[in-house]
């Protein structure tokens, strides 16, 4: 009942909130998650996201500290087990949150040994970050630590990718195989490259998706690779 960590990263302009709204308005996440919270500081400048954020049904706010985290994550833990929510956090924009982002204690323990605060007695939290870097300056080591579920959204400035494909090359059959894999993804006009380090909930061994639906690795395309299998 850990609650899932995941980064959803894309240059600005992207997309990167209208899908956070499309996708958390959407029956399917609705009845994943009892609570949603949605902190966003482009929520109030941006009109042409109203039309979706008057569908989003969950509880949204412009402004990031770590009091509001607090708020959530106490509310949570003094009900009784059979009364807590399994809790969604999704925070839009993270690199424009800066330090006090990378500064709260809330989102350090969520990304750590607390994961199970934002849970239910039976179904994980869980805890998105939106933003234009993954790590280096101005990332969020964070996120690095503690993400299961990686989604690039098209046109990502590539030393992202370079950070990406280092840290879990891998788990993919090598940098070079993961690179390919996200450039096939990401070739497409407005695709995305899902990536599920621990598994999408039917198995546990990593996976990647080409947008939300098309299974690329492992798949004939790109068959699965074992960098440590030692050949007779």
């Amino acid at each position: 009942n850990n609650c899932v960590f995941g980064v959803l990263l894309g240059n600005p302009g992207t997309g990167k909130t209208t899908n956070i709204l499309n996708l958390f308005s959407s029956q399917f996440c609705r009845g994943l998650w009892s609570k949603h919270y949605l902190i966003g500081a482009s929520l109030a400048h941006d009109p042409t996201l109203q039309p979706i954020i008057d569908h989003y049904h969950g509880s949204a706010f412009e402004h990031f500290d770590d009091s509001l985290l607090k708020s959530i994550v106490e509310g949570n833990l003094q009900a009784h087990e059979d009364e807590k929510n399994n809790i969604c956090i999704i925070v839009d924009d993270a690199l424009s949150l800066g330090k006090k982002l990378e500064k709260s204690v809330y989102l350090g323990r969520l990304s750590g040994s607390h994961r199970h605060w934002l849970s239910s007695k039976n179904h994980p939290g869980c805890v998105l970050l939106g933003s234009q870097k993954f790590a280096g300056y101005g990332g969020f080591p964070t996120a690095m630590r503690a993400c299961v579920n990686v989604l690039i959204i098209f046109k990502v400035n590539y030393q992202q990718i370079k950070y990406i494909i280092e840290s879990y090359g891998s788990l993919f059959g090598g940098d070079d195989n993961l690179e390919s894999i996200i450039k096939y993804c990401l070739s497409k006009p407005y695709n995305s490259c899902n990536i599920y380090l621990d598994g999408n909930g039917e198995t546990n061994q990593p996976i990647i998706y080409s947008g939300w639906s098309q299974q690329i690795y492992p798949s004939a395309l790109f068959p699965e690779k074992d960098l440590f299998k030692v050949n007779d």
